[in-house]
C-alpha cells in the first residue's frame, strides 16, 4: 500500500501485473487475483502494462464489479503527460509503467492539496522508477503542475467553510488556493494580515482545523475593504412597527456578541409603536478595545423584561406582552476615516416577539426572545472599496448665455497628470471619458483615498481669458477586488462662473474625501 505523499482518506496500492514472469504477455487475472482485490477493498485498477487492453482482463474485472482504466505503456518507456492526466482523473473519480504512474499519482495528490514537493532522483529511486526517460517525464509533470493554478474552491466548499462545517473538506488545498488567488490579485490586505503570514499553507504538524479556520477567515473577509477590516463606534438600531399594538410594556434590551466579546445594550423602556432607537456600544467596556475585527460579531439577541414599578401605562406592574420589530440594523465607523460599515440584512423583518411571562417575579426576569446570526457576507461598506481599476469623468458647462469660453480647459484629480477637457467650447458643452490609470497615475489600480482634490485649469493661451459657466463634474469608478461601482457626485451642480487665474493656479478647486464616493447599481 502506498501512503507517503497521499491525502488522508486516499487509498493507493502498487503491484506488478498478476502472474507477471518478466514479459507483459504473462499477465493474467485469476479467481485468486479477484479474491485478493476484494480482500484489500481494491475497487479500481489502473494498468500501465503494454497489454492493458486485453479483452479477457477487461471482462473478468467488469464481471467482478471492479473499475478498470487501461493505459498501455511499453516496458522501459515513459508514460505521456496525457497518460498521467488520465490516470489522475480516473483515480480521483473512483478515488506505473506502474511505478512511474504511482509517482505521478503521488505528485497529483500533493498538488491537489497545495503541497507539491520537489521530487529528486532519490525520490524516484525510492519508488523504483526504472528508466531515465521515465524520470524526464516525471520532471516534466512536476513543471507542468507547478505552472497550473490550484482549482478554485467550489460553491459547496465555500458555503460549508463559511458555515463552519469543515467535514470532508481538504482545507490545506482550499487554503493554498485562496492564498494563491490573493497573491495573484496582489491584494494589499494580504500583506497587512500578520495571521496569514506567508503564502505557504499551515505546516503539517498544525491541526487541520487551523487550516480550515484560516480558509474560513479569508472567505469571510474577501469582500471587505482593507479600510474596514476593523470597525469602531458600533451601534445597534431597532425600529418598532407602526402597526397597532406594536409597542410594549416591557423593558427591551439586546446583545451583540461574537469572538470579540459581548456587548449588553438597553434598547428602550416601554417603546411606543413606530419608535426607533440606536443603542451605542461601549467598546472598552464590552471588548476592552476601541476597535474590533469586522468578523468579531456573529450574533444579535433581543431580550425583554417586565418592569416592577413602571411609568404609568395601561397594563400595570410586570405586564408582559408581544411587540413587533420592523427593522434591526448595525452600523459602525471603519477604522480608516471616511469609511462606514453597515449590516441591513434584518431591515424589513416585521416579526412579533414577546416575553414568555410567568408567575410573579418570573415576569420581571430578563428573557431572550430572539437570536439572529451576523454573517460577514451581510456587511456592506460605504464606500464599497478603496482600490479602483476603472475611473471615468463627465464635465458640463451651464447653458447660460455667454457660458462658453475661448480658453482651453483641463483638470487633474489627486496626483494624476493633467487631462484636457476641450478648447473654445460653447455654452452647454459636455464631455466625458475614461481615464487611463496607467498613463495618468502610473499604475493599474488607484486608491480613492489618494484622490484628495479636483482641480480645473483655464489656459487662456490663444483665448481671451473670459469667464465661463461651470455647471459641474462627476466621476464613476469600478472597484478592483469586488463587483461594485461607485460615483462621486459632490460637484455635480456647482453652477459657478469661473475664469483664468495665474498660470500655476487652478481656476477652480474642490476637495474630495473617501465618503464622497457612493455605491451605485
Amino acid at each position: 500500500m502506498v501512503t507517503e505523499h497521499m491525502s488522508p482518506g486516499d487509498q493507493l496500492a502498487r503491484s506488478s501485473c498478476p502472474c507477471y514472469q518478466g514479459k507483459d504477455s504473462d499477465q493474467n487475472i485469476t479467481p485468486e487475483t479477484i479474491a485478493a482485490f476484494k480482500k484489500y477493498n481494491i475497487t479500481h485498477i489502473i494498468s500501465a502494462n503494454s497489454r492493458a487492453n486485453d479483452e479477457t482482463i477487461k471482462k473478468t474485472l467488469k464481471d467482478a464489479g471492479i473499475t478498470y482504466t487501461p493505459l498501455p505503456v511499453e516496458d522501459f518507456h515513459a508514460a505521456t503527460q496525457d497518460d498521467f492526466r488520465q490516470a489522475w482523473e480516473a483515480f480521483t473519480q473512483h478515488r506505473g509503467r506502474g511505478r512511474t504512474m504511482i509517482t505521478a499519482l503521488q505528485m497529483y495528490a500533493q498538488h491537489e492539496r497545495g503541497q507539491l514537493a520537489t521530487w529528486t532522483q532519490a525520490d524516484y529511486a525510492q519508488n523504483h522508477v526504472e528508466d531515465p526517460t521515465q524520470e524526464e517525464a516525471l520532471d516534466a509533470l512536476q513543471q507542468r503542475l507547478r505552472a497550473e493554478p490550484l482549482p478554485e474552491p467550489t460553491a459547496e466548499q465555500r458555503s460549508a467553510l463559511l458555515a463552519g462545517n469543515f467535514d470532508g473538506i481538504n482545507c490545506i488545498a482550499v487554503l493554498t488556493a485562496l492564498m494563491e488567488a490573493l497573491y495573484i490579485s496582489k491584494k494589499p490586505k494580504l500583506r497587512a494580515r500578520a495571521d496569514l503570514g506567508s503564502r505557504q499553507a499551515t505546516p503539517a504538524p498544525s491541526p487541520t482545523k487551523f487550516d480550515c479556520e484560516r480558509a474560513q477567515h479569508i472567505l469571510q473577509t474577501e469582500n471587505v475593504p482593507v479600510t474596514c477590516e476593523k470597525i469602531k463606534n458600533i451601534q445597534l438600531g431597532v425600529a418598532f412597527s407602526n402597526d397597532l399594538w406594536s409597542g410594549s410594556w416591557d423593558d427591551i434590551g439586546a446583545t451583540l456578541e461574537g469572538p470579540a466579546g459581548k456587548a449588553i445594550l438597553h434598547v428602550a423602556t416601554q417603546p411606543e409603536r413606530g419608535s426607533h432607537t440606536w443603542a451605542k456600544v461601549d467598546m472598552q467596556a464590552s471588548f476592552k478595545k476601541d476597535e474590533i475585527e469586522v468578523t468579531g460579531l456573529d450574533t444579535i439577541t433581543l431580550n425583554a423584561a417586565g418592569i416592577f414599578n413602571p411609568p404609568w401605562r395601561l397594563g400595570g406592574n410586570g405586564q408582559n406582552d408581544q411587540w413587533q420589530v420592523q427593522d434591526i440594523q448595525i452600523r459602525a465607523d471603519c477604522a480608516d476615516p471616511g469609511f462606514e460599515a453597515h449590516d441591513n440584512k434584518l431591515v424589513g423583518l416585521n416579526a412579533w416577539y414577546g416575553h414568555p411571562g410567568g408567575w410573579f417575579t418570573q415576569k420581571l426576569a430578563t428573557k431572550t426572545v430572539a437570536t439572529f446570526r451576523v454573517v460577514p457576507g451581510d456587511w456592506g461598506f460605504s464606500p464599497p472599496c478603496a482600490m479602483i481599476k476603472e475611473l471615468a469623468y463627465a464635465f458640463d458647462l451651464s447653458d447660460k448665455f455667454y457660458g462658453g469660453t475661448n480658453d482651453a480647459l483641463s483638470f487633474t484629480i489627486g496626483e494624476g497628470k493633467e487631462i484636457p477637457l476641450g478648447a473654445s467650447v460653447s455654452r452647454g458643452f459636455h464631455t466625458d471619458g475614461k481615464i487611463n490609470l496607467k498613463e495618468i497615475f502610473g499604475k493599474d489600480e488607484v486608491d480613492i483615498r489618494d484622490l484628495k482634490e479636483l482641480k480645473i485649469f483655464d489656459n487662456y493661451s490663444g483665448g481671451n481669458g473670459d469667464q465661463w459657466a461651470y455647471q459641474g463634474m462627476t466621476f464613476t469608478a469600478t472597484c478592483a477586488k469586488v463587483s461594485k461601482k461607485m460615483a462621486m457626485k459632490k460637484y455635480q451642480s456647482v453652477n459657478a462662473w469661473v475664469e483664468h487665474k495665474a498660470d500655476t493656479q487652478a481656476a477652480w478647486t474642490g476637495p474630495i474625501i473617501a465618503s464622497d464616493w457612493l455605491e451605485v447599481a
